[in-house]
């Protein structure tokens, strides 16, 4: 589990690295799916027990209000994508 963990983490540095020179229509493209890559992760770890189903209930809801954020943000709204981003890369971080 460790090792698709760290690729999962991996993967994702490189996704937000990569943003910097992106369009705002690739960043946020990238913003739904990191948003769909943390609620997979947060889906199975509930399954391996690394989080509680209330832990797990918690990060589905803040990636339900990120997703509202990148919603919101495919209207032009370049500050809601920037918004949407942190939350979803600190939430990403927290998540076993």
């Amino acid at each position: 589990m460790r090792a698709i963990k760290l690729s999962f983490v991996v993967a994702i540095a490189v996704l937000l690295c990569a943003c910097a020179g992106l369009t705002f229509d690739q960043r946020l493209q990238n913003g739904y799916e990191l948003n769909t890559a943390v609620r997979d992760t947060a889906t199975l770890s509930i399954g391996a027990g690394r989080l509680t189903s209330a832990q797990g209930t918690e990060v589905l809801e803040i990636t339900d209000s990120a997703r509202k954020l990148l919603d919101t943000a495919a209207n032009g709204d370049e500050r809601g994508l920037d918004l949407a981003l942190e939350v979803l890369q600190a939430i990403e971080k927290e998540t076993p």
